[in-house]
């Protein structure tokens, strides 16, 4: 029975094992997905986080397709067998044109970016103000020589697929995809036009009237360290149990000092009296800013301070206390030689 369990025992403990290798195989593989799939996002998430960021994406949805789209009549028998109209030659223009629109869609981020940053330094494109991105945009607008030749490049896709979209039904060729890649590249000059406009206006409205609501300004705390801004400019910035830009105060201890006058009474009795002490606030030095050996100095010239004076009213307390033995030595020894006598 003893071989029979140990068998079985043997058996759970192979499958445990191989069961572990399969999970961390699973694991190894997931891991590669996840860090693969991070670095493919990475540069989608850096376009989207910038000046024009809708801009692109929403570029990117209309030509990409439509890029696609037309890639994809080339290969169709119809689109090739037909005479009528130049349909493979619009198809092929209609793949380079949606990538066109991509490829500047990030041509035009990258400029307005550009500018920022040589305006107001390296971090200007992280929350750039609505009068600084009107200015920049119509510094391109106005001197960029590629923002001049895609306008031209726009137009003319515009007027070419709105005369090319009626070409694919003269020829019968079954498929639909070159009439939608004209279709998207069309609507695609609507959605540029529209998303400037009311882009322009929204900047133009918030650069007016943004001040008149009372716009409040984040907070943001912090452990130990200042904000990465100064404070007033963009996010206001806290240390926990201290506001950045207010120096610390520097600590106070309370140290027991002897009141003016006699250290201490003796009635006639030779009873000794309470002595009262005040308290008094003794201010330690502000830690100098010369580094950590300017502050160990100054807290231990503060530590010495406060012992000094711990020292001085130890040693009252001893003198008094010597002065009531003395009389109280006196008064005994004179009662003692009245009674002899």
């Amino acid at each position: 029975m003893f071989y029979v369990c140990k068998a079985c025992d043997d058996g759970c403990k192979g499958c445990s094992k191989g069961c572990s290798q399969c999970c961390k195989a699973c694991d190894d593989v997931c891991g590669g997905c996840t860090k693969c799939m991070n670095q493919a996002c990475a540069p989608v998430a850096q376009v989207c986080d910038r000046p024009l960021g809708s801009y692109v994406v929403m570029t990117w949805i209309f030509s990409i397709p439509a890029a696609g789209m037309a890639g994809a009549s080339l290969v169709n028998a119809g689109v090739k067998a037909c005479t009528v109209v130049p349909l493979m030659v619009s198809n092929v223009a209609n793949v380079g044109l949606a990538l066109v629109h991509a490829a500047f869609a990030i041509y035009l981020q990258q400029r307005l970016v550009h500018l920022l940053r040589q305006a107001g330094g390296e971090a200007a494109d992280q929350d750039p103000s609505a009068k600084d991105l009107m200015r920049r945009a119509w510094d391109i607008v106005l001197y960029d020589v590629g923002f001049c030749i895609y306008v031209v490049i726009f137009v003319g896709s515009f007027g070419f697929n709105c005369y090319a979209m009626s070409w694919p039904g003269r020829c019968n060729v079954g498929t639909p995809l070159p009439f939608f890649a004209s279709l998207l590249l069309v609507l695609f000059a609507f959605a540029a036009g529209y998303f400037a406009l009311m882009w322009w206006c929204a900047l133009a409205c918030q650069d007016c009237c943004g001040g008149l609501f009372g716009r409040q300004t984040p907070v943001k705390f912090v452990l130990g360290r200042r904000y990465g801004q100064p404070q007033g400019h963009g996010f206001r910035a806290q240390v926990i149990g201290q506001p950045v830009g207010y120096a610390a105060q520097p600590p106070v201890a309370q140290v027991m000092h002897p009141a003016p006058g006699p250290a201490a009474q003796v009635a006639a009795t030779g009873h000794p009296q309470p002595v009262y002490a005040t308290a008094q606030t003794v201010q330690a030095s502000a830690p100098p800013a010369g580094g950590p050996g300017g502050t160990g100095r100054a807290a231990a010239g503060s530590a010495a301070k406060v012992a000094g004076a711990g020292l001085g009213l130890a040693g009252q307390g001893l003198q008094m206390a010597g002065k009531w033995l003395g009389e109280k030595g006196k008064s005994t020894g004179g009662r003692r030689g009245d009674g002899t006598e």
